[in-house]
């Protein structure tokens, strides 16, 4: 694939991962904040649930962070997501309520959202997306598979030649 093409992926990739990442981690972490508040650790059906969702958002930050097929756009445009999503509240929690309220999908996930921000959750991924898509090698098309060596850079070979048969037969006095 080339890199046009790596890259014009990236951006439907980019906002499929930001909002994986910020709903599935949201309600992940907040919903195991609450299970430790309420069952001190003994458990339940819905642990089982936020540590899924919380392991689903941590897998879409390591693919759009160091899957080499995955353009760094894809980081870019979910590292911006998410640098809004947490900046929000360094500003004004009122606005970052409200921004939260427009976004989710039910008051639940708006407080998970809130939870999430204010714990500086969205801040954090928005920093691991943003500087894996700073290093230079990310923005290079993937190597092409091994095939045969051009003319222009013949094969490698060994620099001296064997050592001919002496009177020992190729061996030296010492292997006697």
């Amino acid at each position: 694939m080339n890199g046009g093409a790596r890259h014009g992926i990236g951006v439907p990739v980019g906002l499929l991962g930001a909002a994986l990442i910020c709903f599935a981690g949201s309600k992940g972490l907040n919903d195991m904040m609450r299970e430790a508040q309420v069952f001190y650790g003994r458990g339940s059906s819905h642990t089982v649930t936020a540590v899924a969702c919380t392991v689903l958002a941590a897998v879409a930050v390591a693919v759009l962070t160091s899957a080499r097929w995955v353009s760094p756009v894809a980081a870019l445009l979910a590292g911006g997501v998410h640098i809004v999503l947490g900046g929000v509240v360094l500003v004004d929690l009122g606005t970052a309520m409200e921004l939260y309220e427009a976004i989710a999908v039910g008051e639940d996930a708006a407080r998970s959202m809130f939870s999430a921000g204010a714990g500086g959750f969205y801040l954090f991924v928005a920093v691991a997306l943003l500087a894996s898509a700073a290093v230079p090698h990310r923005w290079r098309s993937p190597a092409s598979p091994a095939g045969p060596a051009s003319p222009a850079f013949p094969a490698p070979h060994t620099p001296y030649a064997a050592p001919a048969p002496g009177p020992w037969g190729g061996r030296s006095p010492k292997d006697s």
